[in-house]
């Protein structure tokens, strides 16, 4: 693997040593030197020819290179620091460490403030440079023995573990919204791309192995590579789907993405059995079932009521705008308890109950009150209504909706029409939910879906639904 080049100031040359040779005479009398210690001043030299030093802080820095001299203190620092960007102290060349010593030490004997605040500088930039420079010949070096060690899951579980702690450790070095770290950030994307690609021409038993590692560093995968995967392609425009996304940044295939399904609608199905005892059903309750639902599937990021400036489209209709989504959700979620508490005070009937229950999940489609997969979620809250009358959520994964909405009204008729109505108007009529927060705003939803629809939306306008 290749390694983008990190621009750093000169490597001190021959005219440098003159310097350092003057300043330690009994050293350079006999005209041999050990490699040792020629190593340790060309390390001196490297620090005082930096343009950014004046010549009397760099003569201070001259003045306290004493390899002989106790640092404990210095190497105690150092060894922090390294470990800080994923590197062990022990994973570094002498000459590099001599000079990341020579760093941390000048600055304790700084004898002017001028020269302390300017050697400050100069060591955060200099330690920076060369911590992340370590850690990403680390990282290059661990991605090729992954690749190596791919016919022995141990092997791998260890060198993966490790690759993503180093990773990990080292992205917290490198705000991502600091541009100069860009150059960085594209060789470790680079690299853990190249993980991915090694994970996905694996056997099925190296690649579950590396997948448990990838759940380990969730968080880590999530917050960085993902976040700035789906930034990319929210500046390239167009559509993207999250679960898509989420599956390649994983390397998953989709036998695998299935398999993280199943293994998910078991967790909502017990948690639900719990939630049944409950009087009502909540937008807490339903929030915890879409994160049960959607671990692994959609990114942790995307579990919550969408906000800031999240609008959001879907087929043809329009989401409740991103600041009113609670507003709107606070309201609904009042209606959903007035349905329970009047169903059981004026003994509805169960087709009763089930075209309400279908009326309140098509509201809360039109609301959209997620970022993503509010389909799924719409489903969960009528097994959770239905519940009240018996119903018993499964286990089992069902891939065909309508077979399971079916299943979950009983196959009323009226109930499964009013579904089937919404699913029409997603996918043929242009509009929004014309709820209490949408007044006095209607205009920019006519703005936004006149945009969306280049045109073809007019507001007002009721077009036949097409079979």
């Amino acid at each position: 693997m290749s390694k983008q080049s990190i621009d750093k100031p000169r490597r001190a040359n021959e005219d440098d040593m003159v310097f350092i040779e003057a300043d330690h005479p009994e050293k350079s009398s006999t005209g041999q030197e050990n490699h040792e210690t020629r190593e340790q001043r060309m390390s001196v030299a490297d620090v005082i020819s930096d343009p950014a030093l004046t010549t009397q802080t760099a003569l201070e820095v001259l003045a306290s290179a004493d390899p002989a001299a106790k640092q404990e203190a210095a190497n105690e620092r150092l060894n922090q620091t390294l470990k800080s960007y994923g590197v062990q102290p022990d994973e570094i060349v002498p000459e590099k460490r001599e000079q990341l010593l020579l760093l941390t030490s000048s600055l304790d004997r700084a004898r002017s403030q001028n020269s302390r605040k300017e050697m400050g500088a100069l060591i955060q930039r200099k330690m920076h440079e060369q911590m992340v420079e370590l850690a990403l010949m680390k990282i290059d070096d661990l991605g090729e023995q992954l690749y190596e060690a791919k016919s022995d899951p141990k092997a791998v579980e260890s060198k993966l573990r490790d690759f993503m702690d180093t990773v990990g450790r080292l992205s917290k070095q490198l705000p991502v919204q600091d541009q100069t770290n860009a150059a960085y950030w594209e060789q470790i994307n680079g690299h853990f791309k190249a993980v991915i690609s090694t994970k996905q021409s694996s056997d099925k038993i190296v690649s579950r192995v590396m997948s448990k590692v990838f759940d380990e560093f969730s968080d880590f995968i999530e917050d960085e590579i993902l976040s700035r995967e789906i930034q990319r392609l929210k500046d390239q425009g167009g559509y993207y789907d999250y679960e898509e996304v989420m599956q390649n940044i994983y390397g998953r295939s989709a036998e695998e993405t299935e398999e993280q399904k199943v293994r998910n609608r078991e967790r909502v199905a017990a948690t639900m059995e719990v939630m049944g005892d409950k009087p009502y059903v909540t937008t807490d309750m339903l929030l915890q079932l879409y994160i049960i639902n959607n671990r692994g599937i959609a990114a942790k990021a995307m579990q919550r009521l969408r906000g800031g400036d999240e609008l959001i489209t879907f087929g043809k209709r329009m989401g409740t705008l991103p600041e009113d989504v609670q507003e709107e959700m606070n309201g609904w979620e009042q209606r959903v308890g007035q349905t329970i508490d009047q169903a059981l005070l004026e003994n509805w009937s169960d087709s009763r109950y089930q075209i309400v229950v279908a009326q309140l999940h098509n509201e809360f489609l039109e609301i959209h009150p997620f970022p993503d997969r509010n389909g799924s979620t719409g489903v969960m809250f009528m097994e959770l209504m239905m519940m009240r009358r018996g119903y018993k959520p499964p286990r089992e994964r069902q891939n065909n909706y309508y077979m399971n909405v079916a299943k979950i009204l009983d196959h009323n008729p009226l109930a499964l029409g009013i579904i089937g109505y919404e699913m029409a108007r997603i996918k043929y009529e242009w509009g929004y939910y014309s709820g209490k927060t949408s007044q006095n705003k209607e205009y920019i939803y006519h703005n936004v879906l006149t945009d969306y629809s280049g045109g073809e939306y007019k507001p007002g306008k009721t077009p036949t639904l097409r079979s």
